[in-house]
């Protein structure tokens, strides 16, 4: 008992003094950072941060890295001039513990960084980076001031990419950087360099001019800047001109396209026989992928196999089990659908559904279910690609998406260059084309022939009762009208199979010698036997991983680097 106290506390213990809490929330809305320049080389650094917590805290966390050659050292942090408590891990991580909940307070930080200073000929450099690309928080609003020695100097500054352009040169020799709201994962390398006159007799490190260095960085910026803005210009001519004209060719290609399609399908109503129900130009698992959306569903293979019973290829028993009757005239999706069932779950002459649930309940059938549906499925829609219902295709429906690459170009490059009209002309230009290309299926007359009067019998037995079957179609064209509803899932028709199956007495909808019960009833069992099997394939054969993560920083090209945080 007093074991397992003692590993309690100890847990509760390294819980509440672990430094990192990912539940904290904070914003950083002002960093305020001073580097006082010395004579003798070194940099006294004053840091001011304002946090607001909207949640319980321990405190916060200051990353200062620095380069081989510096090092940072009387590190100290204060709240209203009391000294508070600092851990540091890594050499480089400061936790600075001031505890509270929901409030907002102000952290100043204190330190000395020595050898950061860089001695030219003519000047003094200070090149540095307060935060870098490892830093995890936004600052709302940061400003960083380099301070001269003393007296009177002539400073020169630059700034890179989140404090690029944001120096400000003061009348008493400070270098201002106004970065404002700077983003998280953001460099801000800085660099001031102030008279040599000013600092004590410093060994000369670089035999070239600082001034001279700083002021080539700022003719390449204005330079680069330049061309970027004169590269701006030109691709924004270019788009205004070339982007609507390939819109027009692509609208003329698909235009064309769709009225050619549309056409075809005008001639196929103008031809379309009446006849309820339709007669079958394919075998009925082809018409119902071919006019259902051209998908194979656990239905389409219970349809597949009433529609074997039905043109007599195979018997149902008194006792539930399908015998093989011949294997004559099959098509190859059939003769594959009796060869997976009958002989390879049955004995070569029966087949039943409990054989195939206890099949697929071994694991070391898990495959077979799948690897037998894909290959009847290919085997399918061979049937229907003999039937010539599609126009051949492929090579415009590859070759326009093809086509778009080089707006890729277009779109990437006026991302790059703040285009927002074009990158989204561009980007709207591929989209469609490359969705037109996807489902766009050219139909052949007789191929829209079998998709309207499909779907339009589809329609029908949505809305027609049972009873209605049988006084206007032959027992034939009942069990068609099944096999199809089934087949694409019409809820009514479901919906009778279910009711017949719990009550299969003769009722004033179902005439007493009808045949159609019994084959809906075996219809409904088929249905949710290959489910049931399908699902026991899938739960055998399913594996799944997982691969670790991580997390990255980095520090800025000059001096230094860090972030800030909270915990």
């Amino acid at each position: 008992m007093r074991m397992s106290t003692f590993i309690f506390a100890l847990l509760l213990f390294l819980f509440l003094s672990s430094p990192v809490s990912a539940d904290v929330s904070y914003t950083i809305d002002k960093a305020d950072i001073h580097a006082h320049l010395q004579t003798d080389g070194t940099v006294v650094v004053e840091e001011s941060f304002t946090y607001t917590y909207t949640t319980p805290f321990n405190g916060i966390v200051r990353t200062l890295n620095h380069p081989e050659e510096s090092t940072i050292r009387d590190l100290e942090a204060f709240e209203n001039g009391e000294p508070l408590e600092i851990q540091t891990e890594e050499e480089t991580i400061h936790y600075i513990y001031r505890s509270g909940d929901r409030e907002t307070i102000t952290i100043d930080i204190h330190y000395t960084i020595e050898d950061a200073l860089r001695v030219y000929e003519d000047k003094v450099l200070f090149f540095w980076a307060f935060f870098d690309r490892s830093n995890e928080s936004d600052y709302e609003q940061l400003t960083i001031t380099v301070h001269p020695p003393s007296g009177e100097v002539s400073p020169v500054a630059i700034g890179f990419d989140a404090t690029a352009d944001t120096e400000r040169i003061e009348a008493d020799g400070r270098v201002v950087f106004d970065a404002g709201f700077t983003e998280a994962g953001e460099n801000g390398d800085i660099k001031a360099a102030f008279d040599r006159d000013v600092f004590d007799p410093l060994p000369v490190a670089y035999n070239s001019s600082a001034e001279t260095l700083i002021a080539e960085r700022h003719t390449e910026r204005a330079e680069a800047e330049a061309l970027f803005s004169d590269r701006q210009e030109t691709l924004s001519r270019l788009t205004t001109v070339a982007l609507p004209l390939i819109a027009a060719i692509y609208a003329f290609f698909i235009g064309r396209a769709w009225f050619v399609n549309r056409s075809e399908k005008q001639a196929a109503r103008r031809t379309l026989s009446q006849q309820i129900p339709p007669k079958p130009k394919m075998s009925m698992p082809a018409t119902i992928m071919y006019s259902y959306y051209s998908i194979a569903t656990d239905q389409t293979l219970s349809s597949a196999l009433l529609s074997l019973v039905q043109k007599g290829a195979v018997r149902q028993e008194d006792d539930g089990q399908f015998r093989l009757v011949h294997e004559t005239d099959l098509l190859d999706h059939e003769q594959h659908l009796v060869t997976w069932l009958f002989y390879d779950i049955g004995d070569g002459q029966t087949f039943s559904f409990p054989a195939m649930e206890a099949f697929y309940q071994d694991e070391a059938n898990a495959e077979h279910y799948h690897l037998k549906q894909t290959e009847w499925y290919k085997l399918v829609k061979k049937e229907i690609s003999e039937h010539g219902l599609t126009k051949p295709s492929t090579k415009f429906r590859v070759m326009l998406p093809v086509s778009t690459v080089p707006l890729l170009g277009v779109a990437g490059a006026s991302l790059y260059f703040s285009l927002i009209t074009p990158f989204v002309i561009s980007l709207a230009i591929i989209i469609t084309v490359t969705l037109f290309a996807l489902f766009h299926q050219p139909r052949t007359t007789e191929g829209w022939k079998e998709l309207i009067k499909w779907r339009a019998f589809r329609s029908i037995l949505n809305e027609r009762p049972l009873s209605d079957w049988q006084k206007d179609w032959s027992q034939d064209d009942q069990m068609t009208a099944f096999i199809y509803g089934l087949g694409t899932q019409v809820k009514p028709v479901r919906k009778a199979a279910g009711s017949l199956a719990k009550n299969p007495a003769p009722s004033e909808t179902v005439a007493s010698d009808s045949a159609l019960p019994a084959f809906m009833i075996t219809g409904l069992i088929m249905s949710n036997s290959f489910s049931s099997s399908s699902a026991s394939a899938s739960q055998h054969g399913s594996s799944g991983g997982s691969s670790p993560g991580g997390i990255g920083g980095g520090t800025g090209a000059g001096g230094g680097g860090g972030g800030s945080g909270g915990f």
